[in-house]
C-alpha cells in the first residue's frame, strides 16, 4: 500500500501520526519512505483466520463466573489473586440438599470474588471474575 503526496501535498504530521496508529492496529505494518511517497510493509500475517479472529485469540478478556441456580454458598474455594486452571472449582454451592461445584471455564487469575460463605445467590448473580 502506498500513500502518495502527489495529489495531497498537505499531509500533516498529525494526520500521518493518526494514520499510522490506525494502520498499526488494523493492518500491522511498518512505514518506509520512498521518493515522494510513503510505503507500508505488512509486519503481521493473520493467515486464514483474519484480524478479528486473531484479536479474539490474542486479547484475553475477563470472564464472569455467574450462578446458574438459586443456592447458598457452602464454600469459597478460590481467593483473589490466585491462579486457577480450566475446570478448577471456584465455589461450592448448596441447593435442595445437594452440593454443586461451580467450575472455572477458563484458566487465569481470580481478580474478584463477589460472594462469601452463607450468601444466598440467585440465578445470574456474579460469583467471581477470572482475568
Amino acid at each position: 500500500m502506498q500513500l502518495s503526496q502527489e495529489k495531497h501535498d498537505t499531509i500533516t504530521d498529525r494526520t500521518l501520526y493518526v494514520l499510522l496508529i490506525v494502520l498499526e492496529f488494523a493492518y500491522p505494518c511498518a512505514p518506509v519512505r520512498s521518493g515522494r511517497g510513503l510505503w507500508f510493509h505488512k509486519t503481521k500475517d493473520f493467515g486464514d483466520q483474519g484480524i478479528v479472529d486473531w484479536m479474539m485469540n490474542e486479547v484475553k478478556m475477563a470472564e464472569d463466573v455467574r450462578a446458574e441456580i438459586v443456592a447458598s454458598v457452602l464454600e469459597v474455594v478460590v481467593h483473589e489473586g490466585e491462579q486457577i486452571n480450566e475446570g478448577d472449582t471456584v465455589v461450592l454451592l448448596e441447593s435442595m440438599k445437594m452440593e454443586i461445584p461451580v467450575l472455572a471455564e477458563t484458566a487465569g487469575t481470580v481478580s474478584k470474588v463477589a460472594v462469601k460463605v452463607g450468601d444466598v445467590i440467585q440465578a445470574g448473580d456474579l460469583i467471581a471474575v477470572i482475568g
